[in-house]
């Protein structure tokens, strides 16, 4: 048997029981994803113009700035089994919230959303649970106070810029993520990344003069963080070094890769 006939007869029983296995069992995720990374499927099967998947808007949601009781806004976000993208909105908008369900062609996505918003002494709040979906989170800078992201998503990537003594707090499991976080105002401000079989890259960017404090917590990891021209790398223990009063920086990783860059503007 040659070679040819290999490869299509385990093309076709790939196709044959994908369908099968996961109409008894359905994941948020497809066997067609890392495999198209692997196998080159015929282009007389699958067109190279015919993706494998589509996203599909499933909810948007949106607030003003003068619908943000007290201009704080605190943000929850419960994310599992699908991406999360977080950016800055700007102008009037306080927050940007679209959803999308990612349809695949071979099998039946899971999905479940739940989002609320509310006010409380403080401020208002936003909370999002989600489960098997796609999430864009637009914020504005000017009303945001706090946000905390539990994720056990496949991919994280915040871009958030002139925050303005923004706490920021990371809970993540299985995630490759990226955080590219800008202050332009920082005093007593808690940036908290724990992380489990995570791999993540923290870039923050930060007035000059602005005093850091780093504690790091590493089990089984790597931990590397480079500020002011000081390299720290760390892959059991705990090291806690820098000065109080400006930005406290925790890290606590386990079976991770977790690299900080701080920076100055």
């Amino acid at each position: 048997m040659n070679k040819d006939k290999i490869v299509g007869m385990i093309i076709v029983g790939i196709l044959i029981v994908v369908p099968i296995i996961e109409a008894i069992i359905p994941t948020t995720t497809s066997i067609f994803d890392p495999l198209g990374q692997l196998i080159k499927i015929p282009s007389k099967i699958f067109p190279p113009w015919l993706p494998l998947y589509y996203k599909e808007i499933v909810k948007t949601e949106s607030k003003n700035i003068t619908q943000i009781k007290n201009k704080t806004l605190y943000v929850i976000l419960n994310i599992v089994a699908g991406s999360l993208k977080i950016a800055t909105a700007t102008g009037q908008t306080a927050y940007r919230l679209t959803i999308y369900k990612r349809v695949h062609y071979f099998e039946k996505s899971s999905l479940e959303i739940r989002t609320s918003f509310y006010d409380n002494q403080s401020g208002s709040i936003l909370k999002v649970t989600i489960v098997g979906a796609l999430v864009e989170l637009y914020i504005n800078p000017i009303v945001l106070k706090t946000i905390t992201i539990n994720t056990s998503a496949k991919a994280l990537e915040v871009t958030l810029t002139n925050l303005k003594e923004t706490n920021i707090f990371v809970n993540s499991h299985a995630v490759s993520g990226k955080l590219e976080l800008q202050y332009s105002l920082v005093n007593n401000t808690k940036v908290f990344i724990k992380s489990r079989a995570t791999s993540m890259k923290i870039h923050i960017i930060l007035p000059k003069n602005v005093p850091v404090h780093s504690e790091l917590s590493s089990s089984q990891s790597m931990v590397e963080e480079d500020i002011d021209d000081i390299h720290i790398s760390l892959t059991e223990g705990v090291r806690t070094f820098g000065t109080k009063g400006g930005l406290l920086l925790k890290v606590n990783a386990i079976t991770s890769m977790v690299k900080i860059s701080i920076s100055r503007w």
